[in-house]
């Protein structure tokens, strides 16, 4: 199960890695990377870990997953949640 979370993060991770190669637009730094690496890994570790203890529910935990994770990734860009209360 480590190990999934592990390889999936890591895949996530070398999608910037990888652009940064190649233009300009893709500007991350180590604080960045760290942070999602922190994200992305909580997020895969925290599914399998339910998925594993509840097993009938999988989508649905994937699908609170993923949504939890774009919330929280839109609110760390750009303040999503904050400039919609104000």
């Amino acid at each position: 199960m480590l190990l999934k979370a592990l390889l999936l993060t890591v895949g996530v991770l070398a999608i910037p890695l990888i652009a940064m190669q190649f233009t300009n637009e893709v500007q991350w730094t180590l604080l960045d990377f760290a942070v999602m690496a922190i994200l992305v890994a909580s997020s895969v570790s925290s599914y399998l870990i339910a998925a594993h203890v509840f097993p009938k529910f999988k989508m649905y935990l994937l699908i609170f997953a993923s949504c939890g994770f774009l919330l929280i990734w839109a609110e760390m860009a750009v303040g999503l949640v904050t400039s919609l209360l104000t």
